[in-house]
């Protein structure tokens, strides 16, 4: 497949150094992830002309390293996933949680006060902690052992769920004005938006990885 049909959370995942382009192009991995390169190249216009140029350079790079998570052994993605995504994940949402309460606390008479931020916070910190106990706890260790066609009904609940976290993802952007501060916002409430932003996508790409490269491959063994 070219770059140019590839989606950008493909190409994120695949590629990291992709996402500061990304950035730079005002792309979400959340709400741009499933769009092609070709996509956004064409709706970007001459902001993204450059982009192809990079992102083979990358690509290059990337193979000449050998680095393809397509082709990575089950228990090397495994730990990657737990290290970047799990642990990653548990770090920011108790940062998240402090700073919300904070700003809730501070600025409650303001009228752009995220009211109930810290409590979506913990909904998404209880649902997601629960859901990455199921899979350290049953659905890895059955990968790790081999047992990939036993592992195909735990994949779809784990999928499902994932589809759950968008609800969870579409609260956080609603209730922070798409991680928009007010112009008068404190140094805290800059932090607290960047923060749930970076959150956000490094949840969406660490769906991505369990859904299109790990579970994936998984079922497909399984057969």
């Amino acid at each position: 497949m070219s770059l140019a049909q590839r989606t950008i959370i493909d190409l994120a995942v695949s590629l990291p150094a992709a996402n500061t382009l990304f950035q730079q192009l005002g792309l979400s991995l959340y709400r741009d992830g499933e769009n092609t390169l070709a996509e956004v190249i064409q709706h970007k216009g001459p902001a993204a002309e450059k982009i192809m140029e990079k992102l083979t350079a990358l690509q290059h790079e990337a193979q000449s390293k050998g680095l393809d998570p397509n082709l990575e052994p089950y228990g090397e993605l495994i730990a990657h996933i737990l290290q970047r995504y799990h642990q990653c994940h548990r770090q920011q949402l108790a940062e998240l949680i402090v700073l919300a309460e904070k700003v809730e606390q501070v600025h409650r008479e303001h009228d752009a006060c995220p009211v109930g931020l810290t409590e979506a916070l913990r909904a998404v910190e209880h649902d997601l902690g629960r859901h990455m106990m199921k899979e350290e706890q049953i659905l890895f260790p059955m990968i790790r052992a081999g047992q990939y066609a036993m592992a195909a009904m735990p994949i779809r609940v784990m999928e499902h769920e994932h589809d759950e976290h968008g609800s969870h993802i579409q609260t956080l952007y609603d209730m922070t004005a798409d991680f928009t501060p007010p112009a008068d916002a404190c140094s805290s409430w800059r932090t607290l938006y960047a923060g749930i932003k970076t959150f956000v996508e490094d949840l969406s790409m660490h769906i991505h990885t369990e859904n299109n490269i790990l579970f994936k491959r998984v079922v497909n063994e399984g057969r």
